[in-house]
């Protein structure tokens, strides 16, 4: 007679870390935290959105949190921008304003405003910026699916910013812990 064992094993997820592209071409609008829209356009190949220098101008996005992302664990996001022409070496101020919106949730709450003062490379180089973290917290607890849904301003109008070059923005870069 044959006899059977069953072994009670715990299943152990590995984790890495993760990074989603959010190019140009998906954002759109005027986010409501700046007061105009950039300059859509191309450089090379690559749709962009040119900030102006003296104005606050912003553009909005939309992200589902990934399925896979590891309960306890922040999102970051990163900007991918140039300095199309000069001088460069100052500074660019970043802004993100998140909301954060699951399943039941409010549509449009109150953004939570966070920024990024990043030095800005020569002209024509590409550089990145950040990271603009968004606590597990505010992710945790919320009925899937849950909705990022994102301003990306240039805080040109604040002491901050001192580049006096227009900014490039190519992308957003989405990061975060995944089971896989």
């Amino acid at each position: 007679m044959a006899q059977s064992v069953v072994r009670h094993t715990i299943q152990r997820f590995r984790q890495e870390l993760r990074r989603v592209a959010i190019p140009a071409e998906l954002m759109y609008g005027t986010a409501p935290g700046a007061g105009a829209d950039p300059t859509k356009g191309l450089t090379g190949q690559s749709i962009r959105w040119r900030f102006d220098p003296d104005t606050r101008q912003g553009v909005c996005a939309d992200v589902m949190v990934p399925h896979d992302r590891v309960p306890g664990t922040p999102v970051r996001f990163y900007f991918v921008y140039s300095i199309p022409t000069g001088p460069g070496g100052g500074y660019v101020l970043w802004r993100l304003d998140y909301a954060v919106v699951g399943d039941g949730d409010e549509v449009a709450p109150t953004p939570t405003v966070r920024s990024v003062r990043a030095r800005t490379p020569p002209p024509g180089i590409v550089d990145v910026a950040g990271p603009v973290e968004i606590p597990a917290s505010e992710l945790d607890g919320r009925r899937a699916p849950v909705q990022l849904q994102l301003g990306v301003i240039r805080w040109a109008d604040d002491a901050g910013d001192t580049e006096t070059s227009s900014a490039d923005l190519y992308k957003l870069v989405m990061e975060y812990t995944a089971y896989v």
